[in-house]
């Protein structure tokens, strides 16, 4: 599967499009898209039942026209793993979308140690390993658990054994990639070789076509999303697809979706339909063990926070230390702080590995009473902030501020004796050139009292007693 799989809305070319309506219609899809080989946010969503703090590689969106409500992901859906995932394989990787927004920790208990990506496409696969490597942060950040990611390049019509013991597998946007021999093969590797606990697989629903004019859908013309897809299931056909998969391999299966329009109709579903899979039996070996071998092209590992395993009153030191400055100055008792803001500082992640932990540590102490439910915790304990500097440096900062000042006014004095003495050179010049103009001046002071005179036969002598008053003062 090429690079088309992780992109499949982008990667229709544009040439073909006629301006200004199907350039438009093509924002639209992208709009619509953009967010929806399983939205990442979803994919966490629907194994954990939470959504990530942040992305680590952002959604590509050229037409700038995302906007907050525009892509519903998945809201509404109440799965959860029976335990959480640490393990999760990418199967159809493309460039490693997935896998790169899998790599910052979550906020939820969910710690996740191992990744894995599968694709048949070499170039698609050396971009996957320049997003999934660590960045400058990562390496001053340490994570509070380790992790490895490692880059195969393979086809989904056949197994290895060193993914076969991973959590979850999830396959977004692949199978209408497949030819019907490689589709056909798909259960046998997915659910009857490798067996994860979870299973989550999207694909398209053509019925969303209708609002892509430039598809013609319902017409005898119409096109697909993506030159490289085989075919586009209705959600009909994409239900019994998979009932028939999970019914063979004893799964349970379920279907949501992720995408919309404001003004799309709920009738015709999502942009993307998804399917998760759950298996029924944990106990029970896999129906099909004949593997080949993936070539590994890359194993990344990341460093990770690895010192000394801290008491519980030192834990409890720590928390304290960041919760006086999370409650604050509120003014509410007693005072209330939501746990995941207390999760996302990294020092608590580290020293606590996971949020099990870390709520075990404040549900033992009298100083915190956790909320049923264990979203919010309610802080009985009051905080004395005390001055970032303390009052030592602030003394010192107040005689250095002192010494300033006085030295500033000694300069400012030799300046000004100084200036003075300039002054007074300037000084003589003025009265100088003060005489001589007043000297030039009486020597005119007839003519413009001619001139007033002639004036002040119009004005009725008031330019003549103005003259007379200013010149006897």
């Amino acid at each position: 599967m090429g690079s088309g799989a992780r992109t499949y809305l982008f990667a229709k070319p544009m040439k073909h499009l006629s301006y200004p309506r199907q350039i438009l219609d093509r924002f639209l899809e992208i709009r619509c898209g953009a967010a929806v080989f399983l939205d990442r946010v979803a994919y966490l969503h629907l194994l954990h039942g939470v959504q990530p703090r942040q992305s680590r590689v952002p959604l590509r969106d050229p037409a700038g026209t995302l906007q907050p409500g525009s892509v519903a992901t998945t809201q509404g859906v109440h799965y959860r793993a029976p335990e959480a995932a640490q393990s999760h394989v990418d199967f159809g990787c493309g460039e490693g979308t997935v896998l790169s927004f899998l790599i910052p920790s979550t906020n939820d208990d969910a710690v996740i140690t191992r990744l894995a990506g599968v694709d048949v496409s070499l170039d698609s696969l050396k971009q996957a390993i320049e997003a999934c490597k660590p960045w400058p942060q990562d390496k001053e950040e340490l994570r509070e658990a380790p992790l490895s990611i490692e880059i195969y390049q393979g086809s989904v019509d056949c197994a290895d054994r060193r993914l076969a013991d991973f959590d979850s597998l999830i396959c977004a946007e692949v199978v209408e990639h497949l030819h019907p021999p490689i589709l056909a093969k798909f259960y046998e590797i997915v659910l009857g070789t490798y067996k994860p606990r979870v299973v989550v697989v999207t694909t398209p629903n053509v019925e969303f076509n209708v609002y892509f004019p430039q598809l013609k859908y319902g017409t005898p013309e119409a096109e697909l999303r993506n030159d490289d897809h085989k075919f586009e299931w209705t959600r009909s056909e994409f239900e019994e697809w998979c009932r028939a998969g999970a019914t063979e391999y004893n799964y349970s299966v379920t279907f949501t979706g992720v995408g919309t329009l404001k003004y799309s109709c709920p009738e015709l579903g999502h942009c993307t339909q998804v399917a998760i899979f759950t298996d029924l039996d944990r106990s029970s070996a896999p129906r099909h063990d004949v593997f080949e071998e993936y070539t590994l092209l890359e194993r990344i590992v990341f460093p990770h926070y690895d010192g000394p395993e801290l008491s519980l009153g030192e834990i409890l030191e720590q928390v304290h230390f960041y919760m006086k400055y999370l409650v604050g100055d509120a003014s509410e008792r007693p005072r209330t702080v939501e746990v995941r803001d207390l999760w996302n500082i990294l020092r608590i992640r580290q020293i606590n590995k996971t949020k099990k932990r870390l709520m075990e540590v404040m549900g033992g102490c009298a100083d915190f009473e956790v909320e049923e439910g264990g979203e919010r915790v309610k802080v009985l304990r009051e905080y004395e902030i005390e001055s970032e500097w303390g009052e030592e440096n602030e003394e010192e900062e107040e005689e250095e501020e002192e010494e300033e000042e006085e030295v500033g006014e000694e300069e400012e004095t030799k300046e000004w004796d100084q200036s003075k003495e300039d002054g007074q050179d300037w000084m003589l010049q003025w009265k100088e050139c003060d005489i001589e103009e007043a000297k030039g001046w009486d020597w005119n002071k007839e003519d413009d009292q001619d001139w007033t005179v002639e004036w002040d036969i119009d004005q009725d002598g008031w330019g003549q007693t103005t003259v007379k008053d200013w010149s006897h003062p």
